[in-house]
């Protein structure tokens, strides 16, 4: 995951997505690009990416994004369901 929002949301977002089982994280990402080479390299399936001033926006009444990248080259049913 990448947080790139240091306000109380981001966190808040950040929290709920790593205490769902949903994801299984590995790893926090510093950068895009270092989330781009683990996608390229295979080391992990998904890069979650929290945007800068998402608790700006939030605060403000918008809905931000948060971006799931994700490698797409391996997304069969059964690496899907080893995924989780």
């Amino acid at each position: 995951m990448i947080l790139g929002d240091d306000g109380p949301n981001g966190e808040i977002a950040a929290y709920a997505l790593k205490n769902s089982d949903y994801f299984d994280f590995k790893r926090d990402v510093k950068t895009e690009e270092e989330g781009r080479e683990l996608l390229a390299r295979g080391d992990v399936l998904f890069v979650i990416n929290i945007p800068e001033n998402f608790s700006r926006n939030v605060v403000r009444g918008d809905r931000p994004p948060v971006l799931v990248e994700a490698d797409a080259t391996i997304l069969s049913p059964p690496a899907m369901r080893s995924a989780r």
